[in-house]
């Protein structure tokens, strides 16, 4: 979770003035009715696990973990989950194209996709959450290099390095 608060603060820095867009910030979160919701969330292409930011109606901070078909938020004051069903097509096109999207010179990739996913279900102070966020999720790696030259992008490749970064906003009620 130290990591998960120094790489966020890094990326809220970078985008405060977009996230908190003039509502204020998180004071009674018990007494929130919803309404509009910033999300910005920052990890690796490797990790199933992510840091996460929330703002606006409410103010929360904690990780974010997907399966391949949900994503469960888990900030301090319980868990969030997400249909991630959209975006499963876009990750898959995004694998099958992955030759396209790779730079064969430097063996650098980059990709982005945005979707619009529904908030399920939740657990303590978010039981009564709905609502859905579009985000925008900018993927960014670097692939090894063969000894022909050539990126290694076989089946079982990773990157050598990789960063995914989420960026949205959406509505949320508690009801």
């Amino acid at each position: 979770m130290a990591e998960c608060a120094q790489g966020a603060a890094l990326a809220v820095a970078a985008t405060v003035a977009n996230t908190l867009s003039g509502v204020a910030v998180n004071r009674a979160f018990a007494k929130t009715p919803g309404g509009p919701i910033h999300v910005l969330s920052v990890g690796s292409l490797t990790s199933k696990t992510r840091c996460v930011i929330l703002t606006a109606a409410f103010a929360d901070a904690g990780t974010l973990a997907a399966t391949s078909t949900s994503v469960t938020i888990t900030p301090s004051r319980g868990t969030m989950k997400v249909d991630f069903a959209k975006a499963i097509p876009l990750v898959h096109a995004m694998v099958a194209e992955l030759a396209t999207l790779v730079d064969p010179t430097t063996c650098g990739m980059s990709s982005t996709y945005t979707a619009t996913y529904p908030v399920v279900r939740g657990t303590g102070s978010y039981s009564a959450i709905s609502g859905s966020v579009r985000l925008t999720t900018n993927d960014t790696g670097v692939f090894s290099e063969l000894k022909t030259g050539k990126c290694n992008l076989g089946n079982n490749s990773a990157p050598i390095g990789s960063l995914s970064i989420a960026r949205g906003s959406g509505t949320v009620a508690f009801e």
